[in-house]
């Protein structure tokens, strides 16, 4: 990703988020174990879950309600698991609070749902090639962000820091082609159109370029429609998601004017509120 996402929000620990909380959204993520989770039932009958949270330096109880958009995925935590929760936090009303949690595939879902809509538009693109796109692009985080299986900080890693998540994920990307080569229904693809060897092409090509520019780290530039596409698509929903937290936890300078934020150059300004004039019948 290019710009601003969960992973980019400043990582600290319960002490630490402790000591900033208040009332006032704050925008961090941390890297928590699971020590317990009740479910339990409100006085109207509802259920939660109360989860026990640690780190190496405290804990904290996080009460996730049956409307929490992230109710299913706590059912299936489990004792001693790590999670990350990025988001807003406040001290509220049970202590802290994480508000419009974050995970980390939200980014690639988004950027799905943004590319088929622009193929149904441009039907030239190759939309099957723009999905595959979408979810590699980044699949070299895999490794420049790799995290110890049991601890709550990310070592250095020296392949991370001498080659980046683009150069990782053009290698993993023909790791598992070849990989794939070397399986029996690999032999039904030289029978199909385009050639395998020419899609393998345009994919690394979609990952190499996503970034679109030599100063953003990209070793090549868009040479394709599906490449400068997945680059706009890439950071459309970066840029957009960095005013969507402007507008909930920025510093409001004059009614409707947001004090810039890094790394936005310019003060921003509310938008009009959105008018649907033809409702989609369902």
């Amino acid at each position: 990703m290019e710009d601003t996402t969960a992973s980019d929000l400043d990582l600290i620990t319960i002490t630490q988020l402790r000591q900033v909380a208040n009332q006032t959204p704050q925008p961090y993520r941390l890297h928590l174990q699971v020590e317990s989770r009740i479910e339990k039932a409100t006085s109207s009958g509802s259920p939660f879950f109360e989860v026990k949270l640690v780190d190496a330096s405290d804990s904290f109880v996080w009460r996730v309600f049956d409307n929490h958009p992230l109710f299913q995925d706590t059912a299936k935590l489990t004792r001693n698991s790590f999670i990350q929760l990025a988001g807003q936090w406040v001290d509220g009303k049970y202590g802290l609070e994480p508000r419009q949690v974050q995970m980390r595939a939200e980014h690639v879902a988004q950027m799905i749902r943004c590319a088929v809509a622009i193929a149904g538009v441009y039907p030239t693109l190759n939309r099957d090639l723009m999905i595959a796109g979408v979810l590699f692009h980044d699949c070299g985080k895999l490794w420049e962000n790799a995290y110890a299986e049991s601890g709550f900080t990310m070592p250095y890693n020296l392949t991370a820091e001498m080659l980046g998540h683009i150069p990782l994920g053009l290698e993993l990307v023909n790791k598992m082609w070849r990989d794939m080569l070397d399986t029996p229904a690999a032999a039904e693809w030289t029978l199909l159109e385009p050639a395998s060897e020419t899609v393998r092409l345009h994919l690394l090509h979609l990952v190499a370029a996503h970034h679109g520019t030599h100063e953003f780290g990209s070793p090549v530039l868009p040479k394709t429609p599906e490449a400068i596409a997945l680059h706009h698509v890439d950071n459309i929903d970066a840029k957009l998601e960095m005013f969507r937290r402007a507008y909930e936890t920025g510093k409001e300078l004059a009614p409707g004017i947001i004090e810039k934020f890094m790394p936005w150059p310019v003060n921003i300004v509310a938008p009009l509120p959105a008018v649907n004039l033809f409702p989609v019948k369902s």
